[in-house]
Parts: structure tokens; sequence; C-alpha cells
């Protein structure tokens, strides 16, 4: 299992049309390809904020929220999960899973996690003020080295079917280990100075 930190997972990769490429001729220059074109700013397919008009620059060099993340681990650590410290999660424009040459493209870059959650969402949370921890069950290799070993919509399933019991129980745990009193962070004072155009509890 692997966790958001107020660190790590300051890269978030997406990407919103596919990219085909081929790797036996020179994996190495195919390689620089892939990161040029996915370096290309491309129109993302899901909304990113809730401000219509105007612009509403929250910070965001620590995606998440360094008060709920040490409890969610120290909870997970009690259930006998072993939570990863750190990490750098890559989130694709789903539903399709990656391509070969982008699972290589991620690991040649040092990024640990891929996933198709995250991102607009942890953004979405930051906007309005609130705390946000991804829990992130891993379930597969990506799509893997050699050819034919990409993952399945049904390997994916079998793992969260087989863990979805702890998951809602590790959830309902770290919330109930929460502090009554929300703590003076960088989530609860994302909007300081920020003209916001509409009114938040």
């Amino acid at each position: 299992m692997t966790w958001g930190s107020q660190r790590w997972q300051r890269q978030f990769a997406r990407r919103s049309s596919p990219l085909l490429v081929d790797l036996d001729d020179d994996p190495d220059d195919e390689l620089r390809k892939l990161r040029e074109s996915l370096n290309q700013k491309l129109p993302p397919q899901r909304d990113a904020t809730y401000f219509d008009e105007g612009a509403c620059h929250v910070p965001f060099a620590d995606p998440y929220c360094p008060s709920v993340r040490p409890v969610a681990i120290a909870t997970a650590q009690e259930q006998g999960w072993v939570p990863a410290s750190s990490g750098t999660l890559v989130v694709i424009e789903g539903p399709r899973f990656s391509s070969r040459a982008e699972s290589q493209w991620f690991a040649a870059q040092g990024w640990t996690l891929v996933g198709m959650t995250g991102h607009p969402e942890a953004v979405l949370a930051r906007e309005l003020a609130l705390c946000y921890t991804p829990l992130a069950l891993v379930t597969d290799l990506d799509a893997g080295v050699e050819e034919g070993e990409g993952v399945t919509q049904a390997e994916v399933f079998e793992v969260f079917a087989a863990n979805i019991k702890r998951l809602r129980d590790l959830v309902a745990q770290t919330i109930a280990a929460l502090p009554a009193e929300r703590e003076e962070d960088l989530c609860a004072h994302a909007l300081d100075g920020l003209p916001v155009p509409f009114d938040l509890p």
C-alpha cells in the first residue's frame, strides 16, 4: 500500500490522447520521443477547477494533507498493512491502462505508482480548503516489461475484491483516529488571501 505525502507525489503526469511507440529499433531514442510528446501540454478531459471565471491559484507544491497522512500511516501499520513512506504518483487519463512504452518511461523517471485518480481530486479538494489524503492499493505492475505482461481489468478487480473489506476498515479507523479539531495546516489556509466566488462552510 502506498500513501500521499506533503513532500512527495509532486509530479502529476497527465495525458488525454493515446500515443503508440515502437521500441524495437532504438529504445533510448523512442523513450526520448515519448518523453517529449508527454511533456507537451495536452487538453485535460476532466475539469480541474471550480472556478468558471477568473483564477484561483491555490498552493499545490505539497498536494496531500500533512495532518491526515501520519494518522493514516499509523492506522495502517496497526492493522497490519505495510505503507510505503515515499514515492511519486503518476496520474494517467483512463479508462485505459498504460502502454508498455509509457510504463517503461514512468519507471525510468523514478516514479513509483501509476493510477487514474488523484488528479483532479487533490486539486479540487485544495480549492475547497479540504484535507485530502489518498489510500492507494497496489494491484499490479502496470504494463510490465516483456510483451504479453500487460495487466487486465479482471486482474485488478480480483485484487480489489480480496482487499475491499480491509480497505473499508482502514478508512473507517483512520477517520475515527483523526483529532476532533482540525489542524491549522496548509489545507486549512489554502484559500487565505484568495477571492472565493462562493461561500464555504
